[in-house]
């Protein structure tokens, strides 16, 4: 995305008859970009300016909530909802900010208050309700809200495959694979999808059929961790000595701060049994 040439732009803009407004919409525009720096300096111009409105509030805490400010976030959905207690999509978003810190109950009030509010977020608060619910291991609960969400939407892959996860979770394995089919026709690029595809096969001993969805899914996103390390542990557990290493090291070199330790040390602990065997 082509990014604003100067930040001077918001300011300009907050110098016209409506400066916190025009901050706003600069903010939304920076953001629409993938600026999300510039577009909280906008968002903070704009609440300094109308510190009583909740929509500057709103949109920075959408702003700090992509950087991964999570706490940052929450302070200004919480700011936002006191000043505006009936915005929907605020609760929607505080909700989801609660489920990325792990607040799973607190995440499901937020989404039932934004359901009792009846507007046009009922599907994402379906969707994001039952992904807590699943986290929790409520599976029942999980899968009750992404058929709702799926019956107000049945064009959105991302519910497929999360419906998709709580069937392979309750070891409903042709459900699971036909939920990810669904996903990967309505986005054939889907790398998440080719990925737990791969799972239930792997799981189900089909080996081959896993690993084509796994190479599937790293020719979308050679980056894509999850799917590195299970193809690592397929290569291992199929006897790949050669090959599995290698494939250790790869995702030991892509997996994030977010990539559970046991598997990095796993990961670390296979090379070197592996490494040892091949030298005796």
């Amino acid at each position: 995305m082509v990014l604003p040439l100067v930040l001077a732009a918001c300011l300009l803009a907050c110098e016209s008859h409506d400066q916190a407004a025009d901050c706003v919409n600069q903010g939304m525009a920076q953001a629409q970009k993938g600026d999300w720096q510039k577009a909280i300096t906008s968002f903070t111009r704009a609440v300094e300016l109308k510190p009583k409105n909740a929509i500057p509030y709103y949109n920075r805490g959408l702003a700090y909530q992509h950087t991964g400010d999570l706490a940052r976030a929450m302070a200004d959905f919480n700011r936002s909802l006191e000043l505006d207690p009936k915005n929907a999509e605020g609760y929607l978003y505080r909700g989801l900010a609660f489920e990325g810190k792990g607040e799973l109950n607190r995440a499901i009030d937020d989404f039932n208050r934004a359901l009792e509010l009846k507007t046009e977020y009922q599907e994402a608060a379906y969707h994001g309700r039952g992904v807590a619910y699943a986290k929790k291991m409520d599976l029942d609960r999980a899968l009750a809200d992404f058929n709702r969400a799926l019956d107000l939407n049945p064009k959105n892959p991302e519910t497929y495959v999360c419906r998709g996860t709580v069937y392979l979770k309750k070891a409903d394995f042709d459900r699971a694979i036909s939920d990810y089919n669904q996903a990967l026709k309505l986005n054939p690029k889907y790398p998440l999808a080719y990925k737990s595809r791969g799972l239930v096969y792997y799981q189900q001993g089909d080996w081959d059929r896993a690993f084509a969805d796994l190479n599937r899914a790293l020719e979308i996103d050679p980056k894509y961790w999850e799917a590195l390390y299970l193809k690592a542990d397929l290569l291992d557990k199929a006897g790949k000595t050669k090959e599995a290493p290698a494939a250790y090291r790869t995702f030991l070199r892509f997996a994030p701060p977010a990539a559970r330790d046991y598997y990095i040390q796993r990961a670390r602990e296979r090379i070197k049994t592996l490494e040892n065997q091949a030298g005796n």
